[in-house]
């Protein structure tokens, strides 16, 4: 039942029809205090998704303040990730390094796949401040040890396409950008797959190449769309426009 949860925020399920399950299996645990904690969170990211970002930031709270009380050992990812999605879906990619910064460094997370992860979170936030030289740092650390996460990949094939990108190295941000689409493939989980594109769309802006990149980021858009990420879909037109 946990994995079902968990799925929901990335999977096809639309954003509304997702927080009914969220809210559905919440009420069917109400005793399982671990499961709460865990229902809060995956509601915080996807009422974010809506654009409601007090809610969501009250909805994180509560279950870290649930998850941090139970000693979860995962909670700090969870909080991360929680605090991470819902500030980069509100346009603060700042709070959203910050803010996972912070969780993280207030407990042992010395497995090395999850820091590879979580630094992906934060290379991907660094990259949307324009602190590029930072995100290179963290890239750096994990050059061959690749993790076997899905999202992570494309995350740092994102990054590494960005650096490319700013280097002038547009052959290699290209190559970067592909690979991330590539290993997105045809997966049901349509915000990953959109960022994927989006990352391609704006190499291929960049290389003068409108008609693939006006494909991409139509893609990418209709993918948040479908998902029903209406804020995610904000930033991209927004991003797009300028």
């Amino acid at each position: 039942m946990s994995e079902f949860l968990f799925a929901l925020p990335h999977g096809p399920t639309p954003v509304d029809e997702a927080l009914l399950s969220a809210e559905e299996l919440a009420s069917r645990f109400e005793t399982d205090l671990r499961f709460q904690g865990w229902a809060l969170g995956v509601r915080s990211r996807l009422v974010a998704m809506r654009g409601e970002f007090a809610d969501a930031r009250e909805l994180a709270s509560h279950a870290e303040e649930i998850l941090d009380e139970l000693g979860i050992y995962w909670s700090a990812f969870l909080g991360a990730m929680n605090v991470w999605t819902i500030e980069m879906l509100a346009g603060r990619p700042d709070a959203a390094e910050a803010g996972a910064r912070r969780r993280l460094s207030e407990h042992d997370m010395s497995d090395v796949m999850a820091n590879w992860g979580t630094d992906a979170l934060l290379a991907v936030a660094l990259c949307e401040q324009g602190r590029l030289d930072e995100a290179n740092a963290l890239a750096l650390r994990w050059r061959g040890n690749e993790g076997d996460d899905q999202d992570g990949r494309i995350r740092w094939c994102g990054v590494r396409a960005r650096m490319a990108m700013d280097a002038g190295q547009l052959d290699e941000a290209e190559r970067h950008a592909r690979a991330g689409v590539s290993i997105a493939g045809d997966t049901d989980r349509l915000n990953i797959r959109a960022f994927a594109l989006t990352e391609l769309a704006l190499v291929d802006r960049r290389t003068g190449d409108t008609e693939a990149a006006g494909q991409a980021f139509e893609q990418a858009l209709g993918l948040f769309v479908r998902k029903g990420n209406i804020a995610a879909a904000s930033l991209l037109r927004d991003r797009w426009d300028d």
